[in-house]
Parts: C-alpha cells; structure tokens; sequence
C-alpha cells in the first residue's frame, strides 16, 4: 500500500520491537517480523507474501536481523518522543480507517469476482443439466430401438425356425425318394428276360411321372429369399452395433482438455464427443454417420461407395448416394447387380426418414452429346400428389423412374419430359389412380415445374418452363427450379431435343 508505516509489520500491522518481532530480511529483499516469518514456515519453505517466491528454512532465525532498519526504526521512535505531533497519523484515528478501507476494496473486489464465477457456474451447469436430460432421453429411445431390433431378432429366429424345419422335410423327402430311386434302380439291373425287362421299363416310367420334380428341381424353392436377406441384415447390423457398442463403452483414458481448468464444461462435452466420434470403427457405416459428415464420409461418398437398399418381395434394389456442395445425393433405385464388396449399404427407408416430406428437394442430371452436363435441382411441392408422384419417379420407390428417359418435346416455352414407359412422348401413365389434377392452376413462370395431367395416359409426364410463358394458359405447377434453370436453357437449343438424356434422378438430403 501506498501508506505503510515503516515501523510495522506489512504482514501483521504490529510494530517491530527487539525482542519477538525484530526486523527479518528474506532473501528475495522483502522484511517481515520474526513472528511472522516463524509462522509462515511450512515443511522446511517460506513462501513470501509479497513475490511468492520461497526460501529454504527451519528457524526464523536463519534469516538475518535488519540492523539499520533497527536503527532506523530508533530514530524514527526518539523523534516522536521529541515531537509528538510531528507525526499527524499517529494522533489521528483516521489513520486506521484508511488501511481498513483498502482492505475492506479488496474483499470487495474478491467477493465481486468469485460471484461472478458463481453465476458463470450456474449458467454452465444449466446448460449441462438440459444436456442430461437430453441424454437420458435418447438412451431411453436407443433402448426402445434395442428391444425393436431384439424383437426383429427373435422373429427371424422364429423364421429361421421354421425354413429349417421345411429344409429338413425336404431332405427327408430327398431322402425317401433316393431309396425308391435304388429300388427302381435295382428291378431293372436285375430284369434278365424280355419280359421282365419290359415290366421293369413301364414300372420305372409310371413311378417316375408319379413321383413329381425331378431332384434338382425341388431345390429351386430354396433358400427363402426373405428370411435369408433380412437374416443377414439384422445380423449385420446387429453384429455392427454390438462391436461399435463393446468398442466405445469400455472405459478410456480422459481426454487431456477435461483435466484442464480453464475449459468450460460445454468445452469439455464437445472434446469428450469429438474424440468418440473420431475413434469409432471405420467399418461401420449408419444413417447416423451421414450427419456427422467427416472426412471419411465425405471421401466415401465422393468415391461412390454409399449405396441405398430396399427389399421389395424378396427382390433386391439400390441406389448410389453422391456428395454435392455438402449436400447427399440419394440415386434412384433400380434393379441393378449387387454393389461392390469394398461399399458400404444403408437402408432406402432409413435414409428417407430425413427427408423433409412437405418441401422436398429432387434433382434431374441431364447429359447430351455423350457428356454430362451437371443437375438440375427442384423444389417440390410434396402436398399435391402430382408432386408426390414426381418424388417417387425421382427415387424410383415404386419402381419406375425418370432415370434414363429423354426430353420429349418444347410447347409454349415448356420442355416435357418423362415417359418412363415408351420414351417417345406416347407414355407415361400415372405410378398410382389416385393421382389426379389439382385443384389450383397457376399461370407459370420461369423456372416452374409442371404436371401433365390432361392426359390420363401421360399423366408422369412433367414440364420445365424456361421463361415466362407468353400465351394466356394455366397449368399445375409442382414445384420451382432452385438451381439448373440454365441447363435446362441450353439443353433446349441443343440440335436434337430428343438426345438429352436424364442420366441420374433423385432427393437432396439437406444437411
């Protein structure tokens, strides 16, 4: 402080005197009493109030007496014997006062900042308890997806159950049906006379039309295309969570930001999360793993090694998911070959879930020339079946897609397109009978995507709209080129309309 008095203690505010609080200088060149300097040895260290630095000792006494402090200190004493009042502060009350003033600001001052960390606290910890909550609640829905996917197991176990008992009815019939075979086998190795051999032929043939399919024939009905593919779904994924599962709960060393104070708890829940989401298995590849989007995603994606599949009757479908502009690109699904052994396969149905099903986002990749041109992305107004039934031609859930087909046609500043059925403009019926026109008309501008529904026939059939449309018409619109608009200009004064193709069709996911 900016007052001390010479002839105390900074520490103790007693004044020094020669017997138990004679000046100590430390050797870092601040002086306290004796009494102070004994008490603040601590396992053989003195740490100074003032620098904080320590010093080695066991006594007080090993650290040397300030002489001339002393004798300055005498002085000082006799000349306020000589004059009292020299020396205002020692008369005036007031003196105290100040000193406790200055302490009384600093407890303010510590009080003030440690409230502080008080309320910081109690933010922090608000955030963390919503976190809690949180938590528990997708614990409890992963929960509840366990006992579905336990559920599923059981099922199949049941369904495994009951083609191994058919398997095995039809060996037994394998079985019974060789025995006869070697019977019949054996009257004609043994027939000697004409007339037994005769018998032995006509019985052979008899029993041979009597007895059904041929062996090989009788396998044509396994396996069961059903139960063997979601066997080995549920048991992939399964298996991939059980690993995923096993891998992750086993307990690790924490992250090195947790031990660090400085960080704030909402710092320490991130870094804790990044580091799990960074360890887990490379092999394993969920819905869940397209919304992290990391680098590994990115590269499979860009590497056309995400595909989309759907089980329909036994029948196996896919569609290859790509990356654009960090958005998913869900390929439409088609009757195609198995993807390769290196790809990694998700469930259509899971993927779709998030799809925001009132304003879907479809894309047209058109080519021409044997080159492909780029995408045309399209807003779709999912609440009208016509534009229902342009997102399922994009993805090819039902089956048909615009995948493939040409552009057909340009009328009043429209270019058609998507005869799935013939490809000449002739085609194109409706995918369900409950479509039907809308009950709103909008004269369309540029950019605005069409439904042709005058025309049961064609009714799959859609339009783009490469500018404004001059004559005085209304038309369905199904939704607005967000992207492409462009494309669509330039495939339009491409010489043969009818070469440009749409090689790809399908939904954006959004992320």
């Amino acid at each position: 402080m900016n007052d001390e008095n010479p002839l105390e203690c900074t520490l103790c505010y007693e004044e020094y005197n020669e017997t138990g609080r004679r000046p100590r200088c430390l050797p870092c060149g601040h002086t306290f009493c004796s009494s102070c300097v004994a008490s603040s040895i601590f396992r053989s260290k003195v740490t100074c109030p003032n620098c904080r630095k320590e010093h080695f000792a066991v006594t007080e006494m090993q650290f040397p007496v300030s002489y001339g402090m002393e004798a300055l200190i005498r002085k000082l004493r006799e000349s306020s014997h000589d004059s009292p009042d020299s020396d205002p502060r020692h008369s005036d009350p007031e003196y105290v006062n100040k000193r406790l003033v200055n302490l009384k600001r600093e407890q303010e001052n510590s009080l003030s900042g440690l409230i502080a960390e008080c309320v910081d606290g109690c933010s922090q910890l608000d955030k963390y308890l919503v976190h809690l909550v949180d938590w528990k609640t997708e614990h409890i829905e992963l929960i509840a997806k366990l006992r579905n996917l336990m559920e599923k197991s059981e099922e199949e176990i049941k369904l495994l159950e009951k083609e191994y008992h058919r398997a095995m009815e039809a060996r037994e019939d394998l079985e019974k049906l060789q025995q006869k075979l070697k019977t019949q086998e054996m009257c004609v190795v043994l027939a000697d006379t004409r007339t037994e051999v005769i018998t032995a032929l006509e019985t052979c043939s008899k029993w041979k039309a009597a007895a059904g399919p041929r062996p090989s024939r009788r396998l044509d009905l396994f396996p069961d295309l059903n139960t063997v593919f979601t066997s080995a779904k549920v048991r992939t994924s399964t298996r991939a969570g059980v690993q995923v599962m096993v891998k992750e709960a086993s307990s690790g060393p924490v992250p090195l930001l947790v031990r660090n104070t400085s960080a704030t708890i909402q710092d320490k829940i991130d870094h804790i999360t990044a580091n799990i989401r960074d360890n887990k298995d490379d092999d394993v590849l969920t819905t869940e793993s397209l919304r992290i989007m990391n680098t590994r995603v990115k590269d499979l994606l860009k590497g056309g090694r995400v595909f989309t599949v759907q089980l329909v009757e036994g029948r196996q479908r896919y569609g290859q998911l790509g990356l654009e502009r960090d958005n998913i690109m869900v390929g439409a699904l088609q009757d195609s070959a198995p993807p390769p052994p290196n790809a990694h396969t998700l469930v259509y149905s899971d993927v779709c879930e998030w799809v925001d099903s009132s304003s879907t986002m479809a894309y047209l990749e058109l080519s021409w020339g044997g080159t492909i041109r780029g995408r045309v992305l399209i807003r779709v107004d999912s609440d009208t079946r016509l534009g229902q039934q342009f997102v399922l031609l994009c993805t090819g859930e039902l089956g048909p897609t615009y995948k493939s087909t040409r552009f057909i046609e340009v009328i009043n500043e429209c270019v058609y397109g998507g005869d799935y059925e013939y490809n000449d403009g002739t085609g194109g019926a409706a995918l369900q009978t409950t479509v039907t026109k809308s009950e709103e008309y909008q004269r369309p501008g540029s950019g605005a995507v069409v439904g042709r529904w005058k025309d049961d026939a064609r009714r799959a059939q859609f339009g783009i709209t490469i500018r404004e449309w001059s004559a005085n018409m209304y038309e369905v619109v199904i939704g607005r080129v967000e992207s492409g608009l462009a494309l669509v200009a330039a495939a339009v004064r491409f010489h043969t309309l009818q070469e440009v193709v749409i090689e790809d069709c399908g939904i954006v996911l959004e992320l």
